[in-house]
């Protein structure tokens, strides 16, 4: 199956990378950041010599979108899909644009637009996009200077290339997911230096024989269409393009000048068949599932990454020593071992690796003490077949790891069982006893977090608890026959068969409602949705007379109150069978119990309720929640992050006599850049 990554569309992939040089945070605080110059060396494909050194008119890749730089270590500006190169006189000069056939966005041109560009803009182009391919491109297409532009053409549902110039230097190809596609169309093109077929489903590559020139080549090559793969004698590099239908890699012998060879994230299971490369001097395996290397001395090999592979011990021990000027890249913790090695600090943050506010970071703990570093990595032990990928989440809380006073690395926990660490190329799964003494280090040292063994055995607890719960409000034969229901309809006979009088049914419910620990998956778990449900069926009159109660009373018990406070919750929405005034009159008892409660996590749930109370008091509780002013009107203290993430959510609706004490809370913070910006916007939108 394919990497559920590369299904993701190829218009939103592009459109994140063509602006990876900025945050694409809040939009407005990042349009000078996107439209910023970028200089720096990019990564290149060498079309002419042995790709030592960049050339002007080797191939720069940036992001999906690849053109020639006309230099070396270009300048780029960027406008949306058009992409400028700037000068050494900071003259600029249009190098790539991006076209998209039908809907556009605001990183693609409209067709419209590109195809009334002057002909000599497009011959003077580097680099070409089309998201997306219309026969009426076909004129843009003849107007480029093939020898100087990069073409880089996602087809669609079509199942043949486009009629492309002849002399043709660079070209990247697409299918939509695993389309067909016919590449007969390149038969022609004996001048390429550099092709690259993504997401394509490709049973002919027969028609690559007429490159003898070709260098570069990234092809999903699946073992059945192997056997039509050409002799390519001067291919230097060749690339899987991470398609774990790549099986299969025999046919590289192919390929007699290959110097690099990149399979990483595919099926691959045997490497033998790069003995038989000469020259070959890279292999990067990384994340597949390598059971077989090469035998014998490979004299010109000097970097293999097998990162999560399956080799057997004596035969990874007998190619390191047949190969002792190979770099071999074949442990993680071995990798983490040399990053770490001479670390004498520590320091346990909140927040993770990427999107970083530090202003509004805490450090939870530091210490200088050996004893404690030891302690801290042996903790780490990790999966490494099982590591693939990466959680799109920056992760936290982060590890510090010192050298004197700077940082030399850090990690961050994502989840309970992985972490993060750049030296890595995903990140590293922990073993469940790893991710169970990583989680009770860092919940001993400041922050509470649990592994997912530690969550999944206590919700068994918790389920065990709520079962025995139910079986004492039900007794245990109905107890059991709750759980045994096969419908909501079948539950609420049962209850009503157990309490026939009204109000004691409708406090039965609310008890049981409040009763949803464990996981969600389980019979018992399903008897608290099954009683959320049937409070709704309740008499309305009797269901609201019964909540107001019960949440008005100094005598319901704390369990009581707390269950009639969520079904509150549960039954404000648009399709309540309660009226608005008794929704109204249930508002302000239920949210006080929820802002009372000493937690951030059951306080914003009163939101969900003071929201849709539009009244001074509703805007006054919603204000008791934040930080009290001084004489000054300014906090004593300086919010947290969660204090502001509220306080947006209440200037949202407050009343307008409250924002200065809001925009009081902005100005003592300490991150002005992230939720005190949004603050402050979004109470100036108030107050026009």
């Amino acid at each position: 199956m394919r990497d559920t990554a590369r299904t993701v569309s190829r218009c939103v992939v592009a459109v994140a990378l063509l602006f990876a040089a900025g945050s694409v945070g809040a939009a407005a605080h990042a349009q000078d950041t996107a439209a910023a110059e970028v200089a720096r060396t990019l990564p290149f494909k060498a079309t002419e010599g042995d790709g030592a050194a960049p050339r002007p008119d080797d191939v720069m890749e940036l992001g999906v979108l690849l053109f020639r730089g006309s230099s070396p270590t270009p300048t780029f500006h960027f406008e949306g899909p058009r992409v400028y190169e700037i000068g050494a006189d900071g003259a600029r000069s249009l190098v790539a644009l991006r076209v998209r056939d039908g809907k556009v966005s605001a990183a693609l041109m409209p067709p419209d637009e590109a195809l009334a560009l002057p002909p000599d803009l497009l011959a003077g182009l580097r680099g070409i996009s089309f998201d997306g391919w219309s026969e009426r491109f076909a004129p843009m297409l003849r107007r480029i200077n093939p020898r100087r532009c990069v073409v880089d053409i996602a087809v669609g549902l079509h199942r043949r290339l486009p009629p492309l110039p002849d002399g043709l230097r660079a070209l990247r190809v697409e299918a939509f997911l695993d389309a067909p596609i016919d590449l007969s169309g390149l038969a022609s093109q004996g001048g390429l230096r550099l092709l690259i077929v993504g997401r394509a489903n490709v049973t002919d590559w027969s028609p690559l024989s007429g490159m003898p020139g070709l260098l570069h080549l990234e092809a999903p090559v699946t073992a059945r269409a192997a056997s039509t793969v050409p002799t390519l004698p001067a291919l230097r590099t060749f690339s899987a393009g991470h398609d774990d239908d790549v099986t299969d890699v025999a046919f590289l012998a192919r390929f007699p000048a290959l110097v690099e060879a990149d399979l990483r994230g595919t099926g691959v299971t045997d490497l033998s068949p790069i003995e038989r490369l000469q020259h070959i001097r890279r292999v990067l395996a990384t994340n597949t599932d390598v059971t077989t290397l090469p035998s014998g001395t490979l004299p010109s090999l000097r970097t293999l990454s097998i990162l999560g592979h399956g080799v057997p011990p004596e035969a990874l021990r007998a190619f390191l020593r047949a190969n002792p000027r190979c770099a071999t890249e074949h442990s993680w913790m071995a990798l983490l071992d040399a990053g770490v090695a001479g670390i004498d600090g520590l320091r346990l943050r909140t927040g993770g690796m990427c999107h970083r506010s530090p202003l509004e970071e805490d450090t939870l703990f530091e210490t200088r003490a050996p004893d404690e570093l030891r302690a801290f990595l042996a903790t780490i032990a990790i999966d490494e077949p099982a590591s693939r990928g990466m959680c799109t989440c920056c992760g936290g809380p982060t590890i510090e790891l010192l050298r004197g006073d700077e940082v030399a690395t850090s990690l961050s926990l994502h989840h309970g069982q992985t972490l993060r660490w750049r030296g890595w190329p995903a990140d590293g799964r922990l073993t469940p006893d790893a991710a169970d003494a990583l989680c009770a280090w860092i919940s001993a040292h400041g922050k509470a977090i649990v592994s997912p063994r530690q969550a999944s055995a206590r919700a068994a607890v918790e389920a065990t608890e709520r079962d025995a719960a139910q079986d004492r409000l039900l007794g245990a034969e109905r107890g059991a026959a709750a759980r045994a229901c096969a419908d909501d309809a079948a539950f609420a006979t049962l209850v009503c068969a157990a309490e026939p009088d009204t109000g004691r049914r409708i406090v039965l419910l609310l008890r049981l409602a409040d009763l949803a620990g464990g996981t969600a998956d389980t019979a018992g778990a399903r008897v608290a949705g099954r009683a959320r449900a049937a409070l709704r069926g309740e008499d309305p009159r009797r269901l609201g007379a019964v909540l107001l109660a019960t949440l008005t009373s100094a005598e319901s018990p704390d369990d009581l109150l707390r269950a009639a406070a969520k079904a509150v919750i549960g039954l404000d929405d648009d399709d309540s069978p309660l009226p608005a005034e008794t929704l109204t009159a249930l508002r302000l008892p239920a949210a006080r119990l929820f802002v009372a409660a000493d937690d951030a996590d059951v306080r914003s749930r009163a939101l969900w309720l003071l929201e849709r109370q539009d009244s001074p008091e509703a805007d006054a509780l919603a204000m008791s929640m934040l930080p009290v002013p001084g004489e000054d009107g300014v906090p004593g203290t300086q919010p947290t992050r969660d204090e502001l993430e509220l306080a947006l959510e209440i200037a949202r609706f407050c009343a307008q006599a409250d924002l200065p004490r809001l925009r009081a809370l902005v100005a003592a913070s300490r991150a002005p850049e992230s939720w005190s910006w949004q603050l402050e916007r979004t109470i100036e939108r108030r107050e026009r």
